[in-house]
């Protein structure tokens, strides 16, 4: 899941809108939104939309946009050099045709090697971290070499 990315957690069937933020020192954690304990009705409602049955069952749920746009968090602590998954393709797999080169970024991206950071709510733009990509790049280039 991506850093940024909302949900609602149930833990011993109360609802919660939680959202991933970067983990210490690598991973992810879930955080709850300074507003939670005042969407818990709204949280209770997604899940009937969703066709979940009470008792709610722990675990993560999808988050209605609506339960999106209301919750209320700290600023989410972005990379320096922030840059789109397209920009992190080109320079990770110049050569490869793009639906390759698409498969490989998101490999990395679910393996955890390359953190992503949803922005926004409508329709989230998945950025990375520009020195991350060249890190991987280059090291994929010392690998090549050692290989010849």
């Amino acid at each position: 899941m991506d850093i940024g990315s909302m949900l609602i957690q149930v833990v011993d069937g109360t609802p919660r809108v939680v959202r991933y933020e970067p983990g210490d020192p690598v991973g992810t954690r879930l955080v709850a939104a300074t507003n939670t304990t005042d969407l818990v009705d709204t949280a209770r409602d997604s899940l009937l939309n969703l066709g979940v049955a009470e008792p709610f069952a722990d675990g993560l749920y999808p988050c209605a946009q609506e339960l999106k746009r209301q919750a209320v968090w700290p600023p989410l602590i972005l990379p320096d050099d922030p840059i789109i998954l397209a920009e992190a393709r080109t320079i990770l797999y110049p050569d490869l045709k793009p639906k390759v080169a698409w498969t490989k970024v998101h490999r990395l991206v679910r393996a955890e090697k390359l953190r992503a950071y949803a922005i926004g709510i409508d329709r989230p733009r998945i950025v990375v971290s520009r020195a991350a990509v060249v890190q991987l790049a280059q090291g994929a280039l010392v690998a090549a070499s050692q290989n010849d």
